[in-house]
């Protein structure tokens, strides 16, 4: 069986983002490229194949990123597991908004979700992911530093 026999083509839920159902997708046909048995020559091929697999992985996630409400969650969300009312009250933004970047996360597998009463709490699925957010703001805070340095006149 083909990793397209085992799930549908994905269909993009916004511009530039899939589903969760399109994350399985994704992982599933990682696993069968990655699984496949095969000679020498079509094992560099699958080699290649899951490269660039992963790339577009990565830049699905990387896209998911790229707002800054979502950064602001979650950065919020590395601090502890918030509810949606208590996202909106620290944004200021809001519930409609912050429930839709939610989602997008969600369905990504950056963030998950647990009941808790009457309330969804939401916490980072990966540590590391804030990890990854710190240190690209710390290289944009030294590239801000190098060219205020550059602009500042010589003496």
């Amino acid at each position: 069986m083909s990793w397209r026999q085992c799930y549908k083509t994905p269909r993009p839920l916004q511009e530039g983002l899939t589903s969760g159902y399109d994350v399985q997708y994704n992982i599933r046909k990682f696993e069968y490229i990655n699984n496949m048995n095969a000679n020498s020559e079509g094992r560099k091929k699958m080699d290649q194949e899951r490269e660039e697999q992963l790339y577009r992985m990565q830049a699905d996630l990387c896209q998911a990123l790229a707002d800054p409400t979502r950064l602001k969650l979650l950065t919020l969300l590395g601090e502890r597991p918030r509810a949606v009312k208590d996202l909106v009250e620290a944004t200021g933004e809001r519930q409609a908004k912050i429930s839709q970047h939610l989602a997008i996360m969600r369905q990504r597998g950056i963030v998950r979700t647990q009941r808790v009463g009457t309330e969804v709490h939401y916490s980072l699925a990966d540590q590391r992911i804030l990890e990854a957010c710190h240190i690209t703001r710390e290289v944009l805070l030294q590239q801000l530093t190098r060219q205020a340095s550059l602009a500042t006149p010589l003496v």
